[in-house]
């Protein structure tokens, strides 16, 4: 598909609708810049790609503004992880819990200030009824509170072993709003799978200023637009699951703990010289999962690059 206007990129990447990007909270836009929708999608692009085509690409751009640009790559990628996700709890996996497990339910669409809330359960007894098999959970705090879950059950519950910080249930509720409304597979789960989409290798508090400034909402909605800070997880403390944009240092020790394979480095100022994006490469690719052997960079750094992203 031939990459020339922001409705080709919506339909290269999948979405129902493109979004709008705005200065303000009072929202006026007439619409997504097509050099601001070709980052996302490059960014979505690199992300989607790096596991179906076992390569590595590095990808040297001239940016007009770094911080927004690495948001913009860091919020395409994590459109990608949001598509590509497949470690939420299905049916199947819910049935073969043993007695007595415990499991978090949040309910998808509370009434709740949150837009969600969280419930711990202990798996109780399998049943059948109608032909239809279900299985009872037992509120932990309420034992007398108990519900009856099918398979039909999953379109209003997700169910998880993982328990979630009150930002993350924020973020539930308002984020999965706009996902659900601009992706056309959306899994609520992967809000709570922990890992990130994207490492912005940078200084965070410009990068974060940068991001308060910019608020987003699904082309021609009325809902109220959320703050790209907040979707990028980035007002979060770091562990949060729903944090999916990390951030490091220049010759930081912290690669071990990262199990993303987007890395961003944001700029010539950050990394000062291409010899220590280098080293910031190597350390990349020796501690990234399953790289295999890779050589050197076979490209010089070019005079004025503001970004450079690594995929492997």
């Amino acid at each position: 598909m031939k990459i020339n206007s922001s409705n080709s990129i919506k339909d290269s990447m999948g979405l129902k609708d493109l979004f709008e990007l705005s200065l303000s909270p009072a929202f006026s836009s007439s619409g997504l810049p097509y050099w601001a929708a070709f980052y996302v999608w490059l960014g979505w692009y690199l992300r989607k790609t790096e596991v179906a085509n076992g390569g590595r690409r590095v990808c040297f751009i001239l940016v007009p503004n770094k911080r927004l640009v690495s948001l913009l790559l860091a919020f395409g990628a994590q459109i990608a992880g949001a598509q590509k996700f497949i470690e939420g709890m299905d049916w199947d996996a819910f049935k073969n819990l043993e007695f007595g497990s415990n499991v978090y339910l949040y309910i998808k669409k509370s009434s709740n200030k949150s837009g969600t809330r969280q419930i711990l359960n202990t798996v109780g007894e399998k049943f059948f009824m109608n032909d239809q098999e279900f299985i009872r959970l037992n509120e932990v705090k309420n034992p007398s509170n108990t519900r009856a879950i099918s398979r039909d059950h999953l379109e209003t519950y997700t169910i998880t072993h993982v328990p979630a910080t009150r930002k993350t249930i924020q973020a539930m509720g308002k984020n999965s709003t706009f996902f659900q409304k601009l992706l056309n597979e959306y899994d609520q789960q992967w809000l709570l799978a922990n890992g990130f989409d994207s490492v912005i290798v940078g200084e965070l508090e410009s990068i974060k200023n940068e991001a308060s400034e910019f608020f987003l909402r699904v082309k021609g909605g009325s809902d109220k637009p959320i703050p790209l800070l907040q979707l990028l997880g980035l007002d979060s403390a770091d562990g949060s699951s729903h944090k999916k944009t990390g951030f490091l240092k220049i010759r930081a020790n912290e690669f071990d703990d990262v199990t993303t394979k987007l890395c961003i480095l944001d700029g010539v100022l950050s990394y000062k010289a291409y010899e220590e994006s280098q080293d910031v490469t190597a350390t990349w690719k020796s501690h990234a999962r399953q790289l295999g052997e890779h050589g050197e960079l076979s490209v010089e750094l070019p005079l004025g690059v503001e970004c450079s992203i690594f995929s492997a």
